[in-house]
C-alpha cells in the first residue's frame, strides 16, 4: 500500500462510520519475491499472488459499534488446491531504540498482538478461486483469489 493509500485509510473509516457501514478489509502484511507477486487490488477484489509465494495478510473490521482487528477470524478457500491457510501469530517488533552518544533512549509504543489478526496463504497451484475472510465483527469479504504461474528463470546464453 503506497503511503498516500494509507493516509486515505483513516479518512475511509470514518466515511464508512459516518454513513453507518461496516466493513471487513484485508491487507497484505509481506511482500512476494523480486519479480513474483504478492498484492490485494482493494477495488477490485482481488488477491493475486505466484505460485510458490507464501504472504502474510491481516483482517480488519468496522462498523458503528466495533472498529479493529477481526475477531474470531476465520477464513476459507472454495478450492483448497490452489492454496493453503495457516493461522499466524501477528506480533510487532518494538522499534530499534536509537542510539545518541551510547545513551539509549526509551522505546515507543508500538502496536502489539492485542492489535492485529492475520493468517498465511501460500500459493500452491495456478488457478482461480475465492478466498472468503469471515469475523464476527463485520461482514464476510470475499476476494476473488488468482495464482499465476512465476515468471520462467532466465536462461544462460
Amino acid at each position: 500500500m503506497t503511503p498516500m493509500l494509507r493516509s486515505l485509510l483513516p479518512l475511509a473509516l470514518l466515511a464508512a462510520l459516518g454513513a453507518g457501514c461496516s466493513q471487513t478489509t484485508v491487507t497484505v502484511l509481506t511482500q512476494g519475491p523480486p519479480g513474483r507477486a504478492a498484492y490485494v487490488d482493494a477495488e477490485a477484489r482481488t488477491l493475486t499472488l505466484s505460485r510458490g509465494v507464501a504472504v502474510a495478510l491481516e483482517c480488519t473490521s468496522w462498523s458503528e459499534a466495533y472498529s479493529g482487528p477481526c475477531r474470531e477470524l476465520a477464513p476459507t478457500l472454495d478450492d483448497e488446491s490452489l492454496a493453503t491457510l495457516l493461522p499466524v501469530h501477528v506480533d510487532a517488533l518494538p522499534r530499534q531504540l536509537a542510539g545518541n552518544g551510547g545513551h539509549r533512549h526509551e522505546e515507543r509504543a508500538v502496536r502489539g498482538t492485542a492489535d492485529r489478526a492475520g493468517f498465511v496463504l501460500v500459493a500452491a497451484a495456478a488457478g482461480e478461486g475465492e478466498l472468503t475472510v469471515l469475523s464476527q465483527d463485520g461482514p464476510p469479504l470475499t476476494l476473488a483469489l488468482v495464482v499465476e504461474e512465476p515468471p520462467a528463470p532466465p536462461t544462460d546464453e
